[in-house]
């Protein structure tokens, strides 16, 4: 073991399991909440008309292959 200037012993574990719960929660939450924003946008791109994917310069095929990712892929 090693001594800290607190006078608190650190042990030999690595430095993200000392992590205070509430960061590693933070982590997860802001994980979760992209991967609903991916999903959400996906499922809006597959909304969208042939004028309004003409618009933004996106033809059906990438639709289809944007859309048919699963929400936890980038």
């Amino acid at each position: 073991m090693r001594s800290i200037d607190d006078g608190g012993a650190a042990s030999d574990e690595p430095a993200f399991a000392a992590s205070p719960p509430a960061r590693r929660h933070s982590r997860w939450r802001q994980l979760v909440a992209e991967w609903w924003a991916r999903a959400r946008s996906r499922r809006r791109l597959a909304r969208l008309d042939e004028r309004m994917l003409r618009d933004i310069g996106i033809d059906r095929a990438r639709v289809w292959q944007e859309t048919r990712k699963w929400f936890w892929q980038p």
